[in-house]
């Protein structure tokens, strides 16, 4: 969504899309859940996400982005190149149950979703990204470990107030 260098004399607004992520996946007040371990994934492919925003980028924006994320907690995650080249010749992925594309990858569990809504705002000094996603955890068997459905802004840019951070 862009990027800002932010010093002591720097007037600055930042928000990375990670941000957004780190927030869906732990947010600040966890409502605690009843699982049972043996059930929770440990291999997990992202599938490519339903879109109703009307932005055909979006989903695989937010797809990289979770991927990105995924990967540096716990889990082993099967790269999205990997996912898109084993379910190329399945047809419509969002019809598909969870066990046969679980089997079909090979993993352990599936994070699926939908954007919702999705809006990127660039003006000049500064950009916004409007998301709006629902996502979800489940396991192999169909079983959904997470859900969520979540709205988040994030704004970067900044306006520079010394010469060197106006270069």
């Amino acid at each position: 969504g862009g990027c800002a260098v932010s010093t002591e004399e720097t007037i600055t607004v930042t928000g990375q899309p990670d941000e957004i992520i780190g927030g869906l996946i732990r947010p600040d007040e966890p409502e605690p859940q009843e699982v049972d371990e043996s059930a929770l994934p440990t291999r997990l492919a992202i599938v490519p996400f339903g879109n109703v925003s009307g932005e055909p980028n979006a989903p695989e924006v937010m797809r990289r982005t979770l991927q990105n994320h995924l990967s540096t907690l716990n889990y082993q995650v099967m790269h999205w190149r990997e996912v898109d080249l084993k379910i190329a010749d399945m047809g419509d992925v969002q019809a598909a149950s969870t066990a046969t594309l679980a089997e079909a990858l090979g993993v352990t569990g599936l994070v699926r979703g939908s954007i919702t809504s999705y809006e990127f705002i660039h003006a000049g000094i500064g950009s916004q990204i409007r998301l709006g996603i629902e996502l979800r955890l489940e396991n192999a068997s169909g079983q959904v470990i997470w859900q969520d459905e979540v709205k988040a802004t994030s704004t970067a840019g900044g306006l520079s107030t010394t010469p060197w951070g106006l270069l």
